[in-house]
């Protein structure tokens, strides 16, 4: 997020799965859970560390009807 920034980028939320980051804010964006996105509302830029996390992430979104490159992306 800190590189999009830079071009004047910034999220409308950030997802996670967490129930205790769920309802906070981050970079003065809610932090949302992943049932609440609308891709007639949101493109989706997916940024996990965590080995595996897109191996989960692509078909949850793809099962929501994203279609990934124009919908969302995977940047990290």
């Amino acid at each position: 997020m800190r590189a999009l920034e830079k071009s004047g980028v910034r999220a409308s939320a950030f997802v996670d799965i967490d129930p205790n980051k769920i309802g906070r804010t981050a970079r003065g964006s809610p932090i949302v859970a992943p049932q609440t996105i609308d891709k007639t509302k949101h493109l989706v830029v997916v940024a996990v560390g965590v080995r595996g996390a897109r191996d989960e992430i692509r078909p949850f979104l793809v099962g929501r009807g994203f279609v990934e490159g124009r919908d969302f992306v995977c940047a990290s």
